[in-house]
């Protein structure tokens, strides 16, 4: 008798890649801050939100390797290779595109590696996109989804979707105030009272320790 496969809902799909985004963007965090610890002798958090330890990115790199390890698993071990690479760097070159060109910074640059492009994407990492995408496909995936199945439930499914309200209002948050610290460098003053309050409260000098590895780009 043939075993039959339940079909996952788009509810269960999106819980799954959801939880993922939130691991990553700790993940993300942790490593970062143990590879300053190692690399320069001190701590630094490298978060990318205004509330909580969470370095988007990686969050988010973590949710779309899982989404597109999805499609591709039964596809050619150098197909997925390659779709990986290119999920990684189109990632990278996005946000170093809108950092650069929409707010004047940058966080990361790789202007002296071999092969890149405009410092936003560079050989070295995409090859190692392309490795983080076959580790997720051949190891993170099953490992998720088989452990998935034993904790979902009506209670971890309310929790992901109040959680997910918490991180975009955190999301469009940390966007107003990276946006107000850019037009400040810029010398563009605000008007509205509620911004006001936002320029007085996560000023300068507070955010420049937040985001301590941002900088702006000198023309």
């Amino acid at each position: 008798m043939e075993e039959v496969v339940k079909k996952e809902t788009k509810s269960e799909v999106f819980q799954k890649a959801f939880w993922l985004y939130m691991i990553g963007n700790i993940l993300g965090f942790l490593m970062e801050g143990i590879w300053c610890k190692f690399k320069y002798g001190r701590w630094e958090s490298h978060v990318v939100s205004m509330i909580g330890p969470f370095c988007l990115i990686y969050g988010i790199g973590a949710a779309l390797f899982y989404l597109c390890g999805r499609r591709l698993k039964n596809k050619n071990i150098f197909i997925q290779f390659l779709f990986s690479c290119l999920v990684g760097d189109v990632v990278e070159y996005i946000c170093g595109y809108i950092l650069e060109y929409g707010l004047g910074m940058r966080a990361w640059y790789y202007g002296r590696y071999f092969l890149n492009i405009n410092g936003y994407i560079c050989l070295f990492m995409t090859i190692v996109w392309g490795f983080v995408g076959l580790i997720f496909i051949y190891f993170v995936m099953p490992i998720w989804d088989k452990f998935y199945e034993k904790i979902k439930g009506k209670i971890l499914t309310k929790i992901c979707y109040i959680l997910a309200m918490i991180m975009l209002i955190d999301f469009i948050f940390t966007m107003i105030c990276i946006t107000r610290w850019s037009y400040r460098h810029k010398g563009v003053e605000s008007k509205n009272k509620v911004i006001n309050i936002l320029d007085r409260k996560y000023d300068d000098e507070y955010m420049t320790k937040r985001f301590n590895e941002w900088r702006f780009i000198k023309k």
